[in-house]
């Protein structure tokens, strides 16, 4: 009981500190998300800073990119970079949702290095020289909307190779793939499955 009204009584007290930053600028969400941070304990003095510092958190708040303009006077202890972003990226997803993404991959980028969320491009034909064999198939799954086959295609006609194609939407697709991928497998011939 009475370590329950200790914690209600810290909770009301955080909750009216929070509630009288950045007045008119945040939103119940971001109010209830600012408390959440406030009790790590790397984030002790977020609320304090913010209250000393409103014109840097407001222009913060409305930047175009909150993340370039992050204020750091609240950080108390230096933080490697990593951690650094880190904090910056949970107090974007309290203030600003919208830019967690951009502050996500600069995370991403500052632990793991930079272009490691960059997709390499897909080359078709390297993957079927170097990481297939004839008794192995090739399985590519992709978005709704995009359809991979004009690329298998094209790659059958520039390569010489006799390929079949069969759509697998019914009983007589199935038909059709189970007879191409038997006579491919005895003549070596590509058969895609759609």
């Amino acid at each position: 009981g009475a370590s329950q009204d200790v914690r209600q009584s810290a909770a009301a007290n955080l909750a009216s500190q929070c509630e009288g930053v950045l007045k008119g600028k945040l939103n119940s969400q971001q109010l209830h998300a600012l408390q959440d941070l406030h009790l790590l304990p790397c984030f002790a003095g977020l609320v304090g800073d913010i209250s000393a510092n409103e014109s840097k958190w407001a222009v913060m708040l409305d930047h175009l990119e909150p993340e370039t303009v992050m204020p750091d006077s609240w950080r108390k202890e230096e933080v490697s970079m990593g951690n650094q972003v880190l904090q910056d990226t949970l107090i974007i997803k309290a203030l600003r949702p919208d830019r967690v993404i951009f502050t996500g991959v600069r995370l991403v980028e500052t632990v793991l290095g930079k272009g490691f969320v960059e997709m390499p491009g897909f080359n078709l034909a390297e993957v079927i020289d170097k990481d297939s064999k004839a008794s192995s198939p090739i399985m590519m799954v992709s978005v709704p909307g995009f359809d991979p086959s004009g690329k298998v295609t094209d790659l059958a006609q520039s390569t010489s190779k006799s390929l079949t194609s069969a759509a697998m939407g019914s009983e007589e697709g199935f038909a059709i793939a189970d007879k191409a991928i038997m006579a491919g497998s005895k003549a070596g011939t590509w058969v895609l499955l759609k």
